[in-house]
């Protein structure tokens, strides 16, 4: 099975959850972000609007913004093929991106350099125990956490996404941690 079978296969693996048992995965999955010291410690973080089934991130963001840490979200600029942290000004400056994922209006929004955030929150069709990461295919996340190597990259997925081993590529960025329903994952330190 190539990449794009198995990305195909995996999307509709997680789109088959019934949206109950994604939402209480979804809460337990927050519940361990929101305890991991990385977290806690970030001033500013970067995170998904989720859809599609995605592991929810409400209860993240929400968290995010009552203890006082800027939260910055995907936007994609399509003339440059690039994404940008975008932090939106108020809850109408978000629009509907040619995704139809939701995504804050970079013209009236704060945007940073990648490397001015402290925490990434991360989706994805699947993920690896080694935590590597398989997304869409377009490699906006890549590129985007490629230009930041000192923020730590947290993936989120259900138990049903995580493999024992995916591909990887030169260009593709692994996550320093993993969270599902179930575990942390954490990437071995190199020595």
């Amino acid at each position: 099975m190539d990449k794009s079978e198995f990305r195909q296969k995996m999307i509709r693996a997680r789109l088959c959850l019934p949206v109950p048992v994604a939402e209480g995965k979804s809460r337990r999955i927050a519940q361990r972000v929101l305890e991991m010291p990385e977290y806690k410690r970030a001033k500013s973080i970067f995170i998904y609007l989720d859809f599609k089934n995605e592991v929810r991130t409400k209860r993240i963001i929400k968290d995010a913004e009552r203890c006082g840490k800027s939260v910055f979200y995907p936007a994609i600029i399509e003339e440059d093929n690039r994404m940008v942290a975008a932090m939106p000004m108020g809850e109408s400056d978000f629009r509907l991106n040619a995704w139809g994922i939701f995504e804050p209006d970079i013209y009236s929004s704060v945007v940073c350099m990648p490397g001015s955030i402290d925490a990434a929150i991360v989706p994805g069709v699947a993920f690896d125990t080694g935590c590597r990461r398989i997304g869409y295919g377009a490699g906006f996340y890549d590129r985007f956490l490629a230009e930041a190597p000192k923020i730590f990259k947290i993936g989120l997925c259900y138990e049903e996404q995580l493999q024992e081993e995916l591909p990887n590529g030169e260009n593709d960025i692994c996550m320093d941690a993993v969270v599902t329903e179930e575990r942390i994952i954490r990437r071995a330190k190199k020595k």
